[in-house]
């Protein structure tokens, strides 16, 4: 013989309500939305610290490269001016300069031929004198590196570094 049960009345205890379900459902929903949302930021955060380093790279690049030339390259003797105070000067997505010519004789690369090289970053350069010694002799030289990419964007991120160049 069986023993007497009672019959149970409300939910069955194996399984859930709807309004357990919803609830658990709209947790899920908020918590997901949240997340995604810091995703997208970190992924654009990512983006411009990567930008930001390719472009340092480039500026130390250019400055490192004027330091190595004689200061004469950049600032008359004679006449104490700036020679060719400005210009731009081009990189590939990887951050290689883009120049015409090789070895010594290697220079910037015009801007159409630039873009059909595959150009992704400008640098434009401005050497201004900010003082004269004794002697006459300009020293140092104020170099401002303006960067912008894409080239062929409509409005371009933009980065500005400043440096120097000191005849000793």
């Amino acid at each position: 013989m069986k023993p007497f049960q009672i019959a149970r009345t409300g939910s069955d205890p194996k399984g859930f309500a709807l309004v357990e379900i919803v609830v658990a459902i709209g947790v899920a929903a908020f918590t997901l939305t949240a997340i995604l949302g810091l995703l997208s930021a970190g992924m654009k955060s990512s983006k411009d610290s990567i930008d930001d380093t390719a472009v340092a790279n480039m500026a130390n690049y250019v400055l490192s490269d004027m330091r190595a030339r004689s200061f004469t390259n950049f600032v008359d003797p004679v006449t104490s001016t700036v020679l060719s105070p400005t210009q731009d000067i081009y990189f590939d997505a990887g951050g290689r300069c883009l120049l015409s010519g090789t070895g010594a004789t290697a220079t910037p690369m015009d801007r159409t031929s630039a873009l059909n090289a595959g150009a992704l970053y400008l640098c434009q350069r401005l050497i201004a004198a900010s003082s004269t010694n004794g002697d006459g002799s300009v020293n140092p030289c104020k170099v401002t590196l303006a960067f912008s990419w894409p080239v062929q964007a409509p409005t371009p991120a933009t980065k500005r570094f400043y440096g120097t160049l000191t005849q000793y």
